[in-house]
């Protein structure tokens, strides 16, 4: 498990990099709606209060599936940004020409195993195979990209027949996450951040898998799209790749895109 100490120490450590620069930023006034994949709400919160303090714009969030989101979307929904657990749905808004560019890779999640009881195995694949866990639960691989990931895991380890009868599928990350904490399942996969989340940083056990999923940010393009609305919107998005956000991320479990917008 990540130590608590190591977390407040790194996050200490971030803050007093980005510290110095803090007081030298322009205030601005105004709101944004980010459409925000389940599984990064809890990061993006702390994210997006830093943001609110430093550039005095209020910043609201919506949370689904980053399938949903994306078909909202599509079908107009009036969000100013689209962040989501995979780039497979901002490419398709974006090839929709309802972005003003391709998605940018700004942070990587992991993919993790949790277990309401010890883990005896050597690895994920170990314990699955040893039929420890009644129930597990993973998110809608239709809609949920670490569903998607979680599903391609077990194929590409030849587990999916062994587990499939005892999938229990949420709708997101999220609602994975309330299975575990309720112990509605014996397992589940998730993501990397809900080690941090307060509620289940002390529930069960768990192993990070070696699967690594790019996340891409996107600015949608609205009808009635004001330069001033817009300028908010890169603002935003210039500090989703500071540091101060990095740090966040990588407080959550998150790694370093591969490459700086």
């Amino acid at each position: 498990m990540i130590s608590i100490h190591r977390i407040n120490l790194a996050l200490l450590a971030c803050l007093l990099l980005v510290g110095s620069y803090l007081g030298s930023v322009p205030k601005h006034s105004g709101k944004l709606t980010v459409a925000v994949a389940s599984s990064l709400k809890v990061p993006l919160e702390e994210v997006t209060a830093a943001f609110e303090d430093q550039y005095e714009i209020d910043v609201e969030l919506i949370s689904a599936s980053s399938g949903v989101l994306a078909t909202q979307i599509l079908h107009g929904a009036p969000y100013d940004l689209f962040l989501s657990a995979d780039l497979q749905y901002p490419q398709k808004v974006f090839e929709q020409g309802k972005t003003f560019f391709e998605p940018q890779i700004f942070t990587l999640g992991s993919l993790v195993f949790w277990s309401n009881t010890p883990l005896l195995g050597k690895s994920a694949e170990d314990i699955l195979q040893k039929n420890q866990q009644q129930n597990i639960a993973i998110a809608n691989p239709k809609f949920a990209p670490f569903g998607k990931a979680a599903k391609q895991w077990l194929k590409e380890n030849e587990l999916y027949q062994h587990v499939q009868e005892r999938l229990v599928f949420g709708e997101n990350v999220t609602q994975v996450n309330q299975f575990i904490f309720s112990d509605q399942v014996s397992a589940a996969f998730s993501s990397s951040s809900a080690i941090d989340m307060t509620q289940l940083r002390e529930k069960g056990h768990w192993k990070v898998l070696p699967l690594k999923i790019p996340h891409g940010a996107v600015i949608i393009q609205q009808e009635d799209n004001q330069d001033r609305q817009i300028h908010r919107a890169e603002l935003f998005m210039d500090y989703l790749f500071g540091k101060r956000a990095q740090c966040v991320f990588q407080q959550f479990g998150y790694k370093n895109p591969p490459k700086k917008y």
